[in-house]
């Protein structure tokens, strides 16, 4: 019934539509098939992200992790991020604003990366590859104490 749709559209008129012996629909004088519109493939990434079991998470602390440089250095390395990550965009899409959720863990290291707001999978997994390249932090500080703190961070990508 398709084909009656397409023959409409282009004529506005009411095609004939005939039944084959076995149930199928046939339109006299149809237009040519035109394949539809098939949105590219987008590849599959092989990525493990880097998961830590974490007993304690603090949800106030006397002192917030701390990136390595300080406000300025991290600002810089969300705009590389953000520089890296417009390769990894599909083709309908110019400019987003990613939401990543991360935990800095006693010791420093940025782990358990989850993606909140992405694009599609393929995207979410090659954002989350960059962001954990970040270095070591600062820990969180809790009674005098290095402890993990959750993190959100939002990453504009394609934006200048």
């Amino acid at each position: 019934m398709e084909d009656a749709y397409d023959y409409f559209e282009q004529y506005k008129q009411i095609p004939v539509v005939m039944i084959k012996d076995d149930g199928q629909y046939v339109v006299s004088n149809a237009l040519p098939k035109v394949p539809k519109f098939q949105p590219k493939v987008r590849p599959v990434s092989n990525h493990k992200p880097l998961v830590r079991n974490i007993d304690f998470v603090a949800d106030a602390v006397a002192k917030w992790p701390e990136f390595p440089g300080g406000g300025e250095a991290y600002a810089g390395f969300l705009k590389q991020v953000g520089k890296d990550m417009v390769k990894a965009f599909p083709d309908s899409v110019s400019r987003v604003y990613a939401q990543v959720e991360f935990i800095v863990d006693k010791d420093g290291t940025p782990v358990n990366f989850k993606v909140l707001k992405g694009v599609d999978p393929y995207f979410n997994a090659v954002l989350v590859e960059q962001m954990e390249k970040m270095p070591k932090w600062s820990p969180a500080i809790y009674r005098e104490k290095p402890v993990a703190k959750k993190m959100v961070q939002t990453v504009p990508v394609g934006i200048d």
